[in-house]
């Protein structure tokens, strides 16, 4: 294992381990909770941080294969260990508008802000379909040129 390997997985494994579960005793002003009750908000919640987890459990296993890099040279190694993950959710949502369940994401705009940061976010978006993402649309070249203005849902 290369010393850009080695980095890419310990930067999984600290953001894996960062994740404290939010607790079932916890209770949310009723203004956050929209028209959930507290229990099903903390198990919503709770359900998206262990999706987290299990991403970067998945990550830490094969960060290649997530697009972290493979870089060649001492000065690229931020660039390996960088949350490319958080930047793709970041990203969808900034570009995106949710409404009945699904997120309809900008693919122009979403991937002209990923590009700027990650070569390889393609593989981001393959390995999320391999664990239940569901992109209507999605082709690989959308992910590859900023020229197109389809829209994808995320669900």
């Amino acid at each position: 294992m290369d010393k850009f390997e080695t980095v890419a997985k310990q930067s999984a494994k600290v953001r894996r381990e960062s994740i404290k579960l939010i607790p079932d005793n916890c209770e949310l002003d009723l203004r956050y909770l929209g028209s959930m009750t507290n229990s099903q908000f903390v198990a919503a919640f709770r359900g998206m941080q262990q999706l987290m987890i299990d991403i970067y459990t998945d990550v830490e296993k094969a960060p290649f294969k997530w697009g972290y890099p493979k870089q060649s040279n001492t000065e690229n190694l931020y660039s390996v260990s960088y949350n490319r993950i958080s930047d793709f959710f970041m990203y969808a949502t900034n570009h995106g508008n949710y409404s009945n369940g699904v997120l309809t994401v900008n693919m122009k705009d979403f991937v002209s802000s990923m590009r700027k940061r990650h070569k390889d976010y393609n593989l981001i978006v393959e390995k999320l379909i391999g664990i239940g993402f569901h992109f209507d649309n999605f082709e690989k070249n959308q992910m590859r040129s900023p020229s197109h203005t389809r829209k994808t849902h995320l669900s």
